[in-house]
């Protein structure tokens, strides 16, 4: 299907419906999409549920125009009747996530007959429907944008297109720094005096303790609000502070993508190295310290400079002397 093309109206109020989407702020998610969606969509109201498909967690919010004294009672019947006869939720789980009309899956008639029109549609004075469904591999859910006057037109789903997209993309945002306050909270206490006498920034002493609770480069540039080039440039010189050295093991300092386990298997592998090389890896007793101890010492503020080759500068850098000086 070819490409439309959007007027500069369409284009303007697409751009301020993603500023709105993509902003950090202490509203919550679910209002932020709402609010962007009437931007882009006249006279709709909006669903948003999460289904979770290894826990069997269910989320759902509405700002659908239902009786106030019935709202507890229409959100709880909408989570029953949606993944048994909304058309939508078996595709959901073959992966298919592209935006839809109802009225294109469904007639009117059928529509009709079904509990979703009688018990969740008819309350708000709803007939038409445009999902945007998201799949991910622990939920599948989406949003939906309702409204009773007029169907939606087909500019409507294009635009719904592009605004699908931008919808998955922030929620996983709103995911990650959700599932970190607590640990941020925590953060904010911490002493930094040892890591800082060594010559680190705060924003280094930062990333390096998000490394240490097993983040990955993209999840720490969500959390900071900084880009992930900005987060390789902060571990880089991290390595060059506390004097990293990795070419005893080139190939498994090249994955800035892998989850840094203080536990994990690149851990036990560094471990045998300085164990090898007489480094370390030895208790004080002589007995042979739990798998990744190592590398919980190396990051310690108090202990001698030596970080395992789970923190790897990044493979390759847009500084000639760094990308020299990591090189094997």
């Amino acid at each position: 299907m070819a490409a439309r093309r959007f007027s500069s109206v369409e284009m303007q109020r697409l751009l301020e419906a993603l500023e709105l989407l993509h902003v950090r702020v202490q509203e919550p998610f679910e209002q932020r999409v709402f609010l962007a969606s009437s931007l882009l969509f006249a006279d709709v109201f909006h669903g948003f549920e999460v289904f979770g498909l290894r826990d069997g967690s269910h989320t759902i919010a509405s700002d659908m125009p239902w009786p106030s004294s019935r709202r507890p009672e229409l959100m709880q019947r909408a989570a029953e009747v949606v993944p048994r006869e909304h058309p939508i939720f078996p595709m959901l789980r073959t992966g298919w996530a592209e935006p839809a009309r109802l009225s294109d899956l469904l007639s009117r008639q059928r529509l009709e007959r079904t509990s979703l029109y009688q018990d969740i549609f008819a309350p708000a004075h709803t007939r038409y429907q445009l999902a945007l469904p998201f799949v991910s591999g622990e939920y599948v859910g989406g949003l939906t944008i309702n409204r009773g006057g007029k169907d939606f037109s087909d500019r409507e789903l294009d635009l719904a297109r592009v605004f699908s997209g931008h919808v998955l993309a922030a929620y996983r945002t709103h995911q990650i720094v959700a599932a970190a306050t607590t640990t941020a909270e925590a953060m904010a206490r911490v002493d930094y005096t040892g890591l800082r006498a060594r010559g680190l920034t705060k924003r280094e002493c930062e990333v390096i303790s998000w490394v240490r609770e097993g983040k990955h480069n993209d999840e720490i540039a969500v959390i900071l609000a900084i880009s992930r080039r900005t987060v390789e440039t902060h571990l880089a010189s991290v390595f060059r502070k506390l004097g990293v050295d990795c070419r005893a093991a080139p190939s498994r300092c090249c994955s800035s993508r892998s989850r840094v386990r203080p536990d994990g298997e690149r851990d036990r592998a560094r471990a045998a190295h300085l164990h090898q090389e007489g480094r370390g890896g030895w208790g004080e007793s002589g007995e042979r310290s739990p798998p990744g101890e190592d590398a919980l010492r190396a990051l310690s503020p108090d202990t001698p400079r030596t970080v395992p080759d789970t923190l790897a500068p990044p493979p390759f850098s847009r500084n000639p002397r760094a990308s020299r000086r990591y090189a094997p």
